[in-house]
């Protein structure tokens, strides 16, 4: 039953590849529920399934009912088949919209810095208005920068779209994006792994970007400096054996240097969407065909002051597409590995020396540097966030 899919999902004691183990030797989460029907496992493992408390599975449940939601277990016959062979599989997807029959048409993640220039804008909607064309569907991320420019490209050509979330799904991140997640449900669909309720920490985005390269055939980087996230997912796709391809940047300018970096290493180069729907069309005959298009990108739409998600691109003077100057010129590498990983919600000391290969002392020493400049806010608790305005 689904009510035991998400106790399962939701069982603490078990890492994810723990839980995968269990149901490769018990492939229901009702039969590892009932003790009877459990016979075997080690001790430890009994006991943390002893834990049978339903209540917040069903909280989730009516939850999901009142807003929306659907929910897709591991064993339902829509979960994404690529998604079950990745290492470490959500056992439960949460969904807004309809999941597109992803057997039929080659998935290509599209993801990039949210700092993006213009070029990386026009490339990033050029190239996904063109996969979309030539019968690929685009996915990504919620953010701005390339992640919306790459959805709204292949929404203009009449494309079908997933956007995965890094939070529930009652409350999507960035809320000024609210009208692009709209168009995306229409003939597409939001994902996540997480609940409702949950909010979009930074951790929650790094973990996120295993499930876009992993739904995915291919993964088109765009314009991404050495430290982001989109780099996190090009090394998340080779080791998933996904394709990886690049658009080429500038070499002078730092937010192609980590794209340009995969260039010859784990991916190859390309300048038109059909270089990258190609590869696919002898495996999807049927929908694969090459068309020749042109796209212009339109004035990003405003964001509005109030609704703004503060933390969001590295604005330079003539880019359209960014709400907020940031501080990153003036960071030095390690300040800004650290301050990437902040958002205007403030998030626990601890999780940032989670993900961050530095010392306690050293992360904290820059975290101090970071507040004395203006861009890090010290909250109660040992919280931190970006800075509003900063």
């Amino acid at each position: 039953m689904l009510v035991h899919w998400l106790w399962f999902s939701l069982l603490p004691g078990l890492n994810g590849r723990q839980k995968l183990e269990l149901l490769r030797r018990c492939s229901d989460p009702e039969d590892l529920y009932h003790e009877q029907r459990r016979p075997g496992l080690p001790e430890d493992i009994r006991h943390i399934l002893q834990n049978q408390d339903l209540t917040p599975a069903k909280r989730i449940m009516k939850q999901c009912a009142e807003k929306g939601i659907s929910i897709l277990a591991f064993s339902d016959s829509n979960y994404p088949d690529r998604l079950r062979r990745i290492d470490d599989p959500p056992l439960v997807l949460y969904c807004k919209g309809t999941v597109p029959a992803l057997d039929l048409r080659p998935v290509i993640g599209v993801v990039g810095t949210r700092s993006a220039s213009p070029y990386g804008l026009r490339s990033a909607g050029k190239l996904s208005a063109q996969i979309a064309a030539c019968g690929g569907i685009v996915v990504s991320g919620g953010a701005f920068g390339i992640d919306s420019m790459a959805l709204r490209g292949a929404l203009e050509c009449g494309g079908t779209t997933i956007a995965f979330m890094a939070g529930g799904l009652d409350k999507l991140y960035p809320a000024a994006n609210n009208a692009l997640f709209a168009q995306i449900m229409e003939k597409g669909c939001l994902l996540s792994e997480y609940p409702p309720g949950t909010a979009a920490y930074r951790g929650n985005f790094l973990r996120r970007n295993r499930l876009i390269s992993g739904i995915s055939n291919g993964l088109l980087v765009v314009e991404a400096p050495r430290v982001s996230g989109a780099l996190n997912t090009a090394r998340w796709a080779n080791e998933q054996g996904r394709d990886v391809f690049v658009v080429p940047g500038n070499i002078d300018v730092e937010s192609c240097e980590g794209s340009n970096a995969l260039i010859g290493d784990i991916a190859r180069a390309v300048s038109d969407g059909w270089s990258v729907l190609r590869e696919y069309a002898y495996d999807y005959p049927e929908t694969v065909k090459q068309v020749n298009i042109q796209w212009e990108m339109q004035q990003p739409p405003s964001v509005p002051e109030e609704k703004a998600d503060k933390k969001i691109v590295d604005k330079k003077p003539d880019c359209p597409y960014s709400v907020k100057e940031t501080p990153a010129p003036t960071l030095n590498p390690e300040e800004q590995a650290v301050f990437s990983l902040l958002t205007p919600e403030p998030v626990p000391v601890d999780s940032l020396l989670d993900q961050l290969d530095m010392a306690p002392a050293q992360v904290l020493n820059i975290i101090t540097r970071l507040s004395l400049k203006g861009v890090v806010q010290n909250h109660p608790g040992k919280y931190v966030s970006a800075k509003h305005g900063g």
